[in-house]
């Protein structure tokens, strides 16, 4: 009987080099699928992530005006800083370039955002009773609202200063508190209003039908009510006229739903908040 001396080494040297073959491509794939779903979370966000945007400042359909009611923000919350005695009126959260329903482009800067509140100093006075933050200091949410916003729109408003005086101007001709007020509609405690009484007036004044509005519900004597937090009204993304939204389903936070037409809307008056007045 003979004996064969078989060397194995190059055999499982061999088989070494197509397991570390096979692995290396798996990492390939792998990471070139983490690298697409990236890209298409910077292009296609969903609001509730902080993606950094490259190039993409023109990527944009139309505009949200959003605008907030900051007594019903704050009703109920801990959290929330005094309002300024000198602020009674809808109150802007910001301007926000928007690709369709659910999805827009923001932080479009390449390493970091050039904001600077001295670029504003001008507007500070006016940025100080329409542009107020209830949760953290208003600089911060100028920069917050500026870096995450107002850099996907350079095309059209190449400055910081150009992105929150023009933002002004909208806010003061789309004016939210009179087109209210014309149809007698005015903040109560007492008072609700039916939200197809609210989308009318808004209508009636802006010349478009479709606008988003978001509620929070509460208890109310005993009963669900509606408190009225913010308006989004879409624009023209060359000419900042309003026009009709397109539909919204989701990508706010749990707390915003969009309002009701069968349940009662409320918009507090900001007494309410004092811990002597109860809602």
């Amino acid at each position: 009987v003979r004996h064969y001396s078989v060397n194995i080494f190059p055999i499982i040297t061999a088989m070494k080099f197509l397991l570390l073959l096979l692995v290396a491509n798996t990492c390939v794939v792998h990471g070139r699928d983490h690298a697409e779903t990236n890209t298409q979370k910077r292009i296609i966000d969903d609001r509730n992530s902080s993606i950094t945007l490259e190039g993409l400042e023109t990527s944009y359909n139309y505009f949200d005006l959003v605008r907030s009611w900051p007594p019903n923000v704050c009703y109920g919350r801990i959290d929330c800083r005094p309002i300024p005695s000198d602020v009674n009126s809808w109150t802007i959260h910001g301007l926000w370039p928007t690709i369709d329903a659910t999805h827009y482009p923001q932080d479009c800067y390449k390493t970091t955002c050039s904001y600077s509140t001295k670029k504003i100093s001008n507007l500070v006075p006016k940025l100080k009773k329409e542009w107020i933050s209830v949760v953290t200091t208003d600089e911060a949410f100028w920069e917050h609202e500026y870096c995450k916003h107002g850099t996907c729109c350079t095309d059209v408003l190449p400055s910081q200063n150009r992105y929150f005086s023009k933002t002004l101007d909208l806010h003061g001709n789309l004016n939210i508190d009179d087109a209210l007020k014309s149809d007698g509609i005015v903040p109560s405690a007492k008072k609700g209003y039916k939200l197809n009484d609210i989308k009318s007036a808004i209508s009636d004044a802006f010349r478009v039908t479709k606008i988003n509005y978001w509620c929070r519900s509460v208890t109310y004597r005993g009963g669900k009510v509606q408190l009225i937090l913010e308006i989004w009204v879409c624009l023209n993304r060359s000419s900042f006229s309003a026009q009709d939204c397109p539909s919204r389903l989701s990508g706010l936070p749990e707390a915003y739903t969009a309002c009701s037409d069968t349940v009662d809307v409320y918009i507090l008056p900001k007494s309410v908040l004092d811990a002597n007045e109860g809602f």
